[in-house]
């Protein structure tokens, strides 16, 4: 039975308690009340603490409340309502924190002395801040730490600022941007370490090693985690202690030490119950089941899991109740029990849904923490033999956060979610056949952050154009095949760069003969390390940010993106001729056709359109060969698309050919290109003959300047532009298209000669088509999301369809592909068939697929 375990490990990396009662209660105001009262407020206050201190959260609250109705300065109020907000965390009780800190901040306004209300004010945004990150309002919960930190730094708080600044790491953590998490728990350790501040030394350590753990950095991870937990011994913190040992638990669990795991996630359990802490509870509960299912007592599993959930019901977190209904159905679904598999994960991606944030970089991040989950439900429904429901489930676990972006700009699609009976309605719209596909993972991968595992199965759907379903699996495993390995080296260029639409942008004279040497395939090593080590290779070059992706062949490389200046080339390119390899393509049209070939339109005109996942979004679908070593394009017009709801926006009624009425963008050759690019002289003569066929005129030159294409955009029907292209792993929303700068335009702004991904993405579009005659403009962050770089901008601004490119393209080829798809346009021929009849026309001239398989068309 395939399974994923399906274990969002960075949660349950839990921090330290990150509650400001702490700092609170150690900076006690003098407390005045009268002397009449059996007890004094400030008594009373105390009583609180102490029950507090003793994990007697309930008690410390109807004590506190007894307080604060005897107090009646606004400092007193104030430091009462924080108490009782603390108080409310620490039994999970979120929403009621809200309120309480809410009360705090209205209070705190009425002080008098400013900074005794800043320090008021900042312990209530800090606790309102792990309140709102509790209930999933992540972006809310970092405005709110943000105005905390800018409070603390005002006061000169450093030991305030540094726990805020852990703070905003778990935030931007929940959110998936690690980089981000990574940064402010360092700058969280630097402070405490500073202060020697032993107690928030080991809240930043264990902050810092759950991020090493989550980008499988474990022998790292175990060393922060154990030099927190030394640090919380010494001070007899059983709160910290607790999650430090079911850390540790985690990241031995994640290496397959299972005994060891075992044995600190029932320590950290037992202390959990001993603090009377629920979430602590929770993760060590959950741990303890999944650890079990690895020894296949899944009965003493389900027991744990079920607990689990028992108790995430009772605290106000979704992100802990949609994990431990995950890993229940999980365990189901390992001991046969489907139905109540499946009702449990639908559960969890219901409570999962919640959490999505408005922003669409967030939504993207925190969706792609989430993936696994529905690929764990289209295995149950899978197993039940319903597909149908599968692909459904299929639909909602791909490009959900386009999808939502997509209905925010377009009455086109509704902010529903897709059912069945719509994936049908689509495909009859489209009057095309769609094929979606799913990768499995195999199953003994621990899901770390937005690790994926290897691919064991891939689940296939094909919907005809009437609307009926059939569904194949093919066993990857069994076939011993990788799936990212065939589409990597399926996809490696040769070694002759320089003749490409690609360009090397240098700031210095040192970086300039580094990036003029430096290229994607290349083998270099790092500047300082020995000789003797196996040398990296880079797989992407990102000359805006001055950085290369390196990729190494002995392990997986925590942070692959390292500066440009940082390596130096060993050897000419290491890229073997592997396009001319023609087992490859067989291999991935054996995996990715032939299980459906017969489900496949006989009409070659009659419309494919593949609904990829992952590493599949790099496949060049016309490439792939048969065994009688035709190319697929030879039989099938090829469109792809990152969802089948996506269609519903790119769907057009059929063209009218573009008139000389029509407004047209035609660039070609940008002059001066910025940074000093090389020019592209074929991409002029390009540009030139296109507006020629359209009978309108190209911007080449200094003509195509960044700020008048920009004007030009929002009204072309038609934007064809030749250029070089960049993307950007690291940061896709700064990948970017080269034009020329503007008199004046500094470097480094707006205006500068590149059009990023983020600039289209605020532009509103009215184009039919949008064709990117350049280098690697349909790559970017590969995410559970789809692709995030241009041409999800692109689609997102309102173009149904654009062409793009998976790899940096050969000039003059290019040149005569791009000439020759005009001329099919113009002979009636809709996008789809014009492309695939401009591919075919190179087969004599260009036969290699480099030379003109690059290009795809995404969208309608």
């Amino acid at each position: 039975m395939n399974r994923a375990i399906i274990r969002d490990w960075r949660r349950w990396l839990k921090r330290s308690v990150s509650l400001f009662l702490g700092l609170l209660l150690a900076v006690l105001l003098s407390f005045h009340g009268g002397t009449s009262w059996a007890q004094s407020p400030a008594e009373l206050f105390a009583q609180g603490r102490q029950q507090y201190d003793e994990h007697n959260y309930e008690a410390a609250i109807a004590t506190w409340q007894q307080t604060l109705d005897l107090y009646h300065r606004p400092e007193d109020q104030a430091a009462t309502l924080n108490a009782l907000a603390a108080a409310h965390l620490a039994l999970g009780q979120n929403r009621a924190a809200v309120a309480w800190t809410s009360r705090a901040l209205d209070t705190a306004q009425q002080i008098d002395e400013p900074a005794l209300a800043a320090r008021l004010q900042a312990q209530a945004l800090g606790n309102q801040g792990i309140a709102q990150r509790g209930v999933g309002q992540y972006l809310d919960a970092i405005a709110t730490y943000q105005q905390a930190l800018t409070l603390m730094q005002s006061q000169d708080d450093q030991l305030g600022e540094s726990r805020v600044l852990g703070l905003l790491g778990n935030a931007y953590e929940s959110l998936g941007d690690f980089d981000q998490a990574v940064e402010f728990h360092r700058r969280s350790l630097a402070i405490a370490k500073s202060l020697n501040n032993p107690m928030q030394e080991s809240a930043a350590l264990n902050n810092l090693g759950a991020t090493q753990a989550t980008e499988g950095n474990y022998a790292d991870a175990i060393e922060l985690y154990q030099q927190s937990l030394a640090i919380a011994k010494t001070l007899n913190d059983d709160l910290r202690i607790g999650y430090a040992l079911n850390n540790l638990g985690t990241a031995y669990h994640a290496q397959k030490q299972l005994n060891q795991a075992i044995e600190h996630y029932n320590q950290s359990l037992t202390l959990a119950e001993t603090v009377g802490n629920t979430g602590l509870e929770i993760d060590a509960l959950s741990g303890l089941g999944l650890a079990y299912e690895d020894r296949d007592d899944y009965e003493r599993a389900i027991a744990l899991h079920a607990r689990s959930v028992e108790l995430s019901t009772k605290i106000d977190d979704p992100r802990r109740q949609g994990r431990a209904l995950n890993n229940l159905g999980h365990a189901r679904f390992g001991t046969g029990q489907l139905d109540q598999a499946e009702a449990v994960l639908r559960d969890a991606i219901d409570t999962l849904e919640q959490l999505r944030p408005t922003q669409d970089q967030y939504n993207i991040s925190l969706f792609d923490t989430h993936v696994l989950t529905y690929n764990l439900l289209q295995q149950i429904l899978v197993a039940q033999d319903n597909p149908e429901a599968a692909l459904e489930i299929a639909e909602r676990g791909r490009a959900q956060a386009f999808v939502e972006l997509l209905a925010q700009r377009s009455t086109k699609i509704p902010n529903t979610k897709i059912s069945f009976a719509d994936i049908q309605a689509i495909a009859r719209d489209q009057q095309a056949t769609l094929v979606e596909y799913t990768l499995v993972p195999d199953a003994s991968f621990k899901v770390q952050g937005k690790q994926r595992g290897t691919a064991e199965s891939l689940y296939i759907w094909v919907v005809q154009p009437s609307g009926e379903v059939t569904f194949r699996q093919v066993d990857l495993k069994e076939n011993n095949v990788s799936i990212a390995e065939l589409v990597k080296t399926s996809r490696e260029l040769t070694s002759q760069r320089w003749r490409y639409r690609s360009g090397i942008r240098g700031s210095s004279q040192q970086n300039t003969r580094l990036r003029s040497a430096i290229r994607p395939g290349d083998r270099v090593r790092r500047e300082g390390e020995p000789l003797d080590w196996a040398p990296y290779e880079v797989t992407a070059i990102d000359p805006r940010a001055g950085t290369v992706t390196l990729s190494h062949p002995d392990f997986v490389l925590p942070n692959p993106v390292v500066p440009l200046s940082d390596v130096y080339k060993i050897t000419p390119s290491a890229f073997a001729p592997v396009l001319q390899k023609r087992q490859h393509w067989r291999e991935l049209h054996q995996l990715l056709i032939a299980p459906i070939a017969d489900l496949l339109p006989s009409d070659a005109s009659t419309r494919i359109v593949f609904i990829p996942q992952e590493q599949l979004f790099l496949v060049p679908f016309p490439a792939l060969q048969a065994e009688d070593d035709s190319y697929l394009i030879e039989h099938h017009t090829i469109v792809t698309a990152p969802a089948i709801q996506v269609l519903q926006q790119t769907h057009q009624p059929a063209a009218t050919p573009f008139s000389q009425t029509d407004a047209m963008l035609i660039v070609g050759d940008p002059s001066p290109m910025p940074d000093n690019l090389q020019p592209l002289p074929h991409a002029r003569t390009e540009a030139k003959s296109i507006a020629e066929l359209l009978n309108t005129k190209a911007l080449i030159g200094h003509q195509a300047t960044e700020p008048d294409i920009k004007q030009a955009l929002s009204s072309a029907r038609l934007i064809h532009l030749a250029t070089h292209g960049f993307f950007n792993e690291t940061n896709p929303l700064e990948g970017s298209l080269a034009l020329a700068p503007a008199a004046g335009d500094i470097p480094g702004t707006v205006g500068d000669g590149f059009l990023t991904a983020a600039e289209i993405l605020e532009s509103q579009l009215n184009a039919d088509l949008v064709v990117l005659s350049a280098c690697d403009t349909g790559r970017g962050r590969i995410t559970g999301d789809g692709v995030v770089g241009l041409s999800r901008s692109f689609l997102a601004a309102g173009a149904p369809s654009v062409m793009v490119s998976l790899w940096q393209v050969p000039d003059e080829a290019t040149s005569a592909l791009m000439l020759s798809f005009y001329q099919q346009l113009l002979a009636g021929k809709d996008k789809a068939q014009a492309l695939r009849q401009a591919m075919l026309s190179m087969l004599d001239a260009y036969p290699a697929p480099l030379n003109w398989a690059a290009f795809t068309l995404v969208g309608g």
